[in-house]
């Protein structure tokens, strides 16, 4: 499960939450076979996550501040495809397949389901070894995950969002987790998938960091002083007078930051100086060795190009088997995307 998005630097956070977004499901012969739910729109169900702000009128406010450059915007409702949540879904008895996005440019979201645990079976690059269940999925802005739902054992079930609340929304949502339905599922069929839940989905082995020539570390910056700041906006870095950065360097379009090898497989290492943020590679897939110093969670430990961290190291091993010349170099990027607008940004070749 892939998306796309408005990436013109400095407005990339408000053209994408305005709505220049959308899914790419890529599929091959062996998931397309697979006995997995795939009637699209009966057991099938792709569902991006948004949180919003509505003025009185009823229309989208996207608006930036100091806090927001900070904190990358967050919105007080949560909405489902562009529908204002909770949206309701009648389905067949079986097992319904549900693809989530979390498209919101920096919140972080909390996902369950009302009745037994998530049961994941997919992660942004494909399927997991086998099926992982977790009461709770952490969602950074930009990860994917695909879960299945048993809804012999119900007549309803509910996706739950959890939304992290502090600063400004406090005073709207309270302090502290907020849990709102995103998705009621209820059974209106008698018949649909009548498959059990999968124990092998693909044939990943476990990482190897021997595998690696090469480790890389990226250091992501919030506060980056003024000199640096003024260089910052000259570059078409949007940040309200500051700036953020990657390795001391804020994004500046006609600079490479880093060069890799076509094939090599290389590890990169991933730091923070303030507060939790999600991180993405452009153009590859990666395994997580490690996310915030220790080892991810199940359900994070399949094809990935998503890490989040905020405490310690967060590492990847990562190969390169697509070209990026210099004329069209790939991004790595902080994916709340105000901070990306700030400058947290840098380029790389792969030949």
């Amino acid at each position: 499960m892939n998306w796309f998005h408005s990436h013109l630097h400095g407005l990339t956070a408000e053209q994408t939450h305005k709505g220049l977004a959308g899914v790419l499901l890529i599929e091959d012969d062996a998931s397309l076979s697979a006995d997995l739910p795939a009637t699209y729109g009966v057991d099938d169900f792709t569902l991006i996550l948004q949180d919003k702000v509505f003025d009185d009128a009823g229309k989208m406010a996207y608006g930036v501040s100091e806090q927001v450059f900070e904190d990358g915007f967050e919105g007080d409702t949560l909405v489902v495809n562009g529908a204002l949540a909770p949206v309701g879904q009648g389905v067949p008895t079986g097992l319904v397949r549900l693809r989530i996005l979390n498209a919101c440019n920096a919140r972080f979201l909390t996902l369950s389901m009302a009745e037994g645990p998530m049961n994941v079976i997919a992660s942004e690059g494909g399927f997991l070894p086998s099926l992982a269940e977790s009461e709770t999925i952490f969602m950074s802005p930009g990860e994917r995950y695909e879960v299945l739902v048993d809804m012999r054992k119900a007549d309803t079930n509910s996706l739950k969002v959890g939304f992290e609340n502090e600063g400004f929304f406090t005073s709207l949502l309270g302090d502290g987790l907020t849990t709102l339905t995103a998705l009621t599922l209820t059974r209106t069929e008698p018949a649909g998938f009548d498959g059990g839940m999968p124990n092998l989905l693909a044939n990943l082995s476990p990482p190897n960091a021997d595998d690696a020539v090469r480790t890389r570390e990226f250091s992501l910056q919030m506060d980056t002083g003024a000199d640096l700041a003024a260089l910052a906006l000259a570059w078409g870095n949007i940040c309200g007078g500051g700036a953020m950065a990657i390795n001391g360097q804020p994004m500046k379009m006609d600079r490479i930051d880093e060069t890799v090898r076509k094939g090599d497989t290389e590890i990169w290492r991933i730091s923070v100086d303030d507060q939790l943020h999600p991180f993405h590679i452009h153009g590859c897939s990666f395994r997580i060795l490690s996310q915030n110093g220790a080892e991810p969670p199940a359900y994070a430990q399949g094809w990935k190009d998503m890490v989040h961290v905020e405490d310690g190291w967060s590492e990847v091993l990562v190969k390169f088997d697509y070209e990026a010349p210099v004329e069209t170099p790939y991004m790595y990027h902080c994916h709340i995307l105000e901070h990306e607008d700030c400058g947290m940004m840098g380029q790389f070749t792969v030949s």
